[in-house]
């Protein structure tokens, strides 16, 4: 089944731990971001338990313990992915984004160029234009993260966390 296969497990610690940083990402705070949390860490841990040279399970371990504050460790874990074959990944590069940013006290702009990485790795990538849009505002360049999100749109013209950032983007310029 399922619970013994490192590839769904590391798959599911992710979707654990996108779920938790939306809510962060939209100013939530509370049980849900903590439990949402704890689950991508315990099913990330289960999966490189399965199979430790798995780089999908490790970069699902350095993902949730960057979630769970754990920076010091989260950079040692996705070190290890770091030297993996293969590990440039776009996830890899998500992830390096928001622990550079974490590490550096929480400015997305310093997980810039991760983010950058990582939509050129996945140009249709949903979550990481979205994370190059915020990155690149908190940058200060409303332009480039404006084409992101247009980008987003483009393809999926209801989404609504591109629309409110584009919505907050524009509202930003308005008022320049």
């Amino acid at each position: 089944g399922g619970d013994r296969d490192p590839e769904i497990l590391a798959r599911l610690s992710t979707a654990y731990a996108l779920a938790a940083q939306a809510q962060i990402d939209s100013g939530a705070t509370g049980e849900s971001i903590r439990s949402l949390s704890a689950a991508a860490l315990e099913t990330a841990q289960r999966a490189g338990e399965l199979e430790s040279r798995d780089l999908n399970a490790k970069l699902a371990i350095a993902d949730a313990l960057r979630l769970s504050g754990d920076k010091g460790e989260a950079r040692t874990v996705l070190e290890e992915a770091r030297a993996m074959s293969f590990s440039r990944t776009a996830e890899f590069f998500r992830i390096d984004s928001r622990l550079s940013a974490a590490e550096a006290g929480g400015g997305l702009e310093n997980g810039l160029r991760s983010a950058k990485q990582a939509a050129e790795l996945e140009p249709d990538g949903v979550p990481y234009l979205l994370l190059l849009a915020r990155a690149e505002r908190a940058a200060g360049d409303g332009a480039d993260a404006h084409v992101a999100l247009e980008t987003i749109l483009a393809n999926h013209p209801d989404h609504p966390v591109a629309t409110q950032l584009l919505a907050e983007l524009e509202a930003v310029d308005a008022a320049v």
